[in-house]
């Protein structure tokens, strides 16, 4: 309960004892002054995702209260709402079928084959279907911290290799277990072509298994379904430990499954979780409005400190 003493401007209430609360008392459509502010950023650092309820959130509403958190960025395939640079919709049609896939339908953490992955994101749900829809979230503080001293000291020696292909397959096209980078409606969030699909999938970017958060200092699992293998190991020998961790990172108690209704907004730390957006809508339309928040410094850790990683960004 410690997670939400101390506040005078909002009221924190902690949703699981891993992660996540609940925050009253705020109108995120209107400017936030530089106290109450200040009390939801202590309040998604200590507890890495906020959700608010009943809120109405415009695309250049969302954008400027992205920035009051920092510098926004945006994936350079994905199409903004027109008239807006940041601002976008994610949108699976009514019409799409049950067995098609759903953008971000496993664990991961967004766009770490980036050098510098993004510190995290603000999701509002614009249309949510009757039932289904919800959103997936997990500790990778909670995760680390239950692992045995021996595996925390083994975790800590390692740097894991991150590539779109581990999501998507080594042409963008899927594969055993994996989904193909374009699925239904995929068009008209992304303007991906085939030649630059193919050359994203080659890129390899490494970045440390634990690392340090560089606003709490706490350390964290990182690992993401993009994870093909280890620093000077074959995706062979890395394949037991990457399956048995990211097991261990789903478990029930480290994990909260958000849901949705219409007008609710959460702020996601992108850094010390993994999320997951659940298929279970069929017949329905959803639809998301979402801006990225840019981080300022590459992942760091014990086994890649603060300085190697900057270099390696550079």
């Amino acid at each position: 309960m410690a997670r939400d003493t101390g506040y005078s401007r909002i009221r924190v209430m902690p949703v699981t004892g891993a992660l996540g609360a609940e925050i009253e008392g705020v109108d995120l459509s209107a400017p936030l002054d530089a106290t109450a502010f200040a009390e939801i950023r202590r309040a998604w650092q200590e507890n890495a995702v906020l959700f608010f309820r009943d809120q109405k959130v415009t695309p250049e509403g969302i954008e400027a209260l992205g920035r009051r958190f920092g510098e926004l960025t945006i994936t350079s395939y994905t199409n903004p709402v027109p008239g807006f640079k940041f601002a976008h919709s994610l949108v699976r049609a009514a019409e799409v079928a049950a067995g098609e896939r759903n953008f971000g339908d496993s664990w991961h953490i967004d766009q770490t084959v980036r050098e510098i992955p993004n510190a995290g994101f603000l999701l509002y749900a614009v249309d949510c279907p009757p039932y289904g829809g919800d959103t997936g979230f997990a500790s990778l503080y909670a995760a680390y911290d239950a692992l045995s001293p021996g595996m925390k000291e083994l975790c800590r020696s390692l740097v894991a290799v991150h590539s779109p292909a581990g999501l998507f397959g080594r042409d963008g096209t899927g594969g055993p277990g994996k989904k193909p980078f374009m699925l239904a409606g995929a068009d008209k969030v992304y303007n991906m072509t085939p030649e630059k699909m193919r050359a994203y999938m080659g890129q390899e970017t490494e970045h440390p298994l634990v690392c340090e958060h560089p606003e709490t200092g706490r350390l964290h699992l990182y690992l993401t379904g993009y994870v093909t293998r280890f620093r000077d190991m074959t995706e062979e020998e890395s394949r037991p430990l990457i399956d048995y961790l990211t097991a261990h990172v789903a478990r029930p108690e480290f994990t909260y499954r958000f849901r949705w209704r219409n007008g609710s907004l959460a702020l996601i730390d992108n850094r010390c979780l993994q999320h997951i957006a659940y298929q279970d809508y069929a017949g329905f339309r959803r639809e998301m409005l979402r801006v990225e928040l840019a981080d300022k410094v590459a992942p760091f850790g014990p086994a890649m400190p603060r300085e190697a990683a900057r270099v390696a960004a550079e």
